[in-house]
């Protein structure tokens, strides 16, 4: 009767605290471990070697009694030898450790990425083009990871295993250090890094780096094909496409005058840039200009020296502006008229080294001459990389890999290109992995509440309010508690380097779970990707250090 009341009493306690809701629901097991041996002392050996292990993660395990009943208890159909050690755990806990029941992350074919992290671990295979070649989803994915949260590792890895398949790939990488994969020994052969700083004049042209469309991918559009199903006469036909090809090639038109005007207002001044009419005189300078891809911003800043076209004397001092900054070395990227460098290497890693950023919250007002025209340089290197899905043929895989991604997204240009990849990567059959550490980018919660991404990949975050974001763009409840796991996605300070891990919760496919990278899954690509800086012992350097008392 003690035992019974003691039972029920439990039960109210926990329905009083936890409610009724599934997640509420508690699992009483009797959980026991059958360690097989060819002696009684190699038995004993293992399992205190089962004890150890389990006692780093807290769980204190006991040697029963009664080993005969003990071991009845594994044969089908016979009753529990004792009630003692009985075990209480959330059902989600049981679940985890049960394969017939633990959710599956990712897909059943494609590449091995790691593995999930819970009792029971299970591969995590991701084929990163069948969302787009079955289920017509677009390929954009963001990537959303604090510092040190792993995003360069990740990154590297899904553009390693995209090219040792054969796809074309493609990574823009600003501050430089995933060009280290282009030594690995397996695509060395096939790899190339380029450093747009030291490239040819008119590289990033921002005319050049946006290209025409083809009537193939127009024509592709699942609009386009729905509403030809409509037309009669192959006339009609012929006559729609011409029109939505037309159509296409305007919008390609429009994002080249975005994008050098965005090129024009972020290296201008910032008492030139808030001033009244330069908005309005820069318009009217490009819409005087060609537009097509051989267009020359060049040409654009001469226009305004024109006093007959241009008579006020904002004009006079929005050419002395920038015809000063085409002085500068680092213009000719995007002033001259050029065509963007083709590169026929299977992986193409583009950095920026040198590049000077400003900081996010710094006043514009306080940029200098190199940061403004770092963001520039910044804006117009994604454009360059990403004109890279349309080398290929429409059904030719092809990755991206995109850093940076919250500071492209601050300009109109750069929210334009995010609209453009969701449009086109699943035409293109392009994933496109965008990296950031700051929940302000182009893809927001809303876009994802709206099933525009299908796949998301969140890295250790230690901000609240970027915890609550990320939860919303992978579409998981906030103010529940899940905040927490976002927060010990790494291994804490102090663990050794054999032990350390960064883990990733990912939503594939509508599904989300949270998977370890295995560091052991790719020989020799694991050191090249790690950032972290490598002190240099100088005890022992010049005779000098070696007699400091080192501390």
């Amino acid at each position: 009767m003690l035992g019974q009341a003691h039972r029920a009493a439990r039960s109210m306690k926990h329905e009083m605290e936890e409610g009724y809701g599934t997640e509420s629901t508690r699992v009483y097991a009797y959980v026991r471990f059958a360690v097989a041996a060819p002696t009684s002392k190699a038995a004993l050996e293992r399992a205190h070697g089962l004890i150890k292990h389990y006692e780093a993660e807290r769980i204190d395990l006991k040697f029963m009694r009664n080993v005969e009943g003990a071991y009845r208890e594994f044969v089908p159909g016979e009753g529990i030898s004792t009630t003692a050690h009985l075990r209480h755990m959330p059902v989600v806990t049981y679940a985890a450790g049960l394969p017939n029941v633990s959710s599956r992350l990712g897909d059943r074919e494609g590449h091995l990425i790691g593995s999930t992290v819970g009792a029971g671990g299970h591969p995590f295979i991701w084929d990163m083009h069948q969302g787009m070649e079955q289920f017509s989803r677009s390929g954009l994915t963001p990537l959303v990871s604090g510092l040190g949260g792993g995003k360069s590792t990740l990154m590297g890895l899904f553009a390693a295993l995209e090219t040792l398949s054969n796809v074309t790939t493609t990574v823009f990488d600003p501050s430089g250090p995933l060009a280290r994969i282009t030594k690995w020994a397996p695509i060395a052969h096939v790899s190339s890094a380029l450093n747009l700083l030291d490239a040819a004049e008119g590289t990033l042209s921002p005319f050049g780096v946006v290209v025409d469309p083809t009537s193939e991918s127009v024509e592709a559009d699942d609009a386009v094909q729905e509403k030809l199903r409509t037309l009669a006469t192959k006339r009609e036909r012929t006559d729609y496409l011409g029109q939505k090809w037309q159509d296409a090639r305007q919008v390609a038109r429009m994002e080249r005058t975005a994008l050098a005007l965005d090129a024009m207002r972020s290296i201008l001044p910032e008492g030139v840039m808030s001033g009244s009419m330069t908005e309005v005189l820069l318009s009217r300078a490009l819409s005087q200009q060609d537009r097509s891809q051989y267009g020359s911003l060049a040409d654009v800043v001469e226009l305004l020296a024109n006093r007959s076209l241009f008579p006020e004397d904002m004009a006079r001092t929005l050419y002395e502006s920038l015809h000063q900054m085409m002085d500068h070395p680092r213009t000719r990227l995007f002033f001259n008229t050029g065509s963007p460098a083709q590169s026929s290497a299977r992986l193409l890693v583009i950095t920026l080294p040198g590049m000077s950023l400003p900081k996010q919250e710094a006043e514009r007002s306080s940029w200098s001459v190199d940061e403004r025209l770092s963001v520039a340089v910044l804006n117009l290197a994604a454009q360059f990389a990403s004109s890279r899905i349309y080398s290929g043929g429409m059904n030719e895989r092809k990755f991206v890999g995109l850093d940076e991604a919250h500071r492209l997204s601050e300009w109109a240009s750069g929210r334009n290109l995010f609209a453009r990849l969701e449009r086109d990567s699943r035409k293109w059959n392009a994933r496109i992995v965008t990296s950031s550490q700051d929940r302000h980018t182009a893809l927001s919660a809303q876009s994802a509440s709206k099933a525009l991404i299908s796949d998301a990949f969140i890295g250790a975050l230690d901000d609240p309010d970027q915890q609550e974001d990320a939860l919303r763009l992978i579409g998981v409840k906030t103010g529940v508690g899940y905040e927490r796991t976002l927060g010990n996605l790494r291994s804490r300070e102090g663990t050794p380097e054999s032990a350390e891990y960064r883990d990733f919760v990912a939503r594939i496919n509508g599904k989300v779970g949270r998977f370890r990278v295995n560091r052991d899954l790719l020989p020799g690509l694991w050191e090249l990707l790690d950032t972290r800086p490598k002190g240099l012992d100088r005890r022992n350097v010049g005779g000098v250090a070696s007699e400091l008392e080192w501390v």
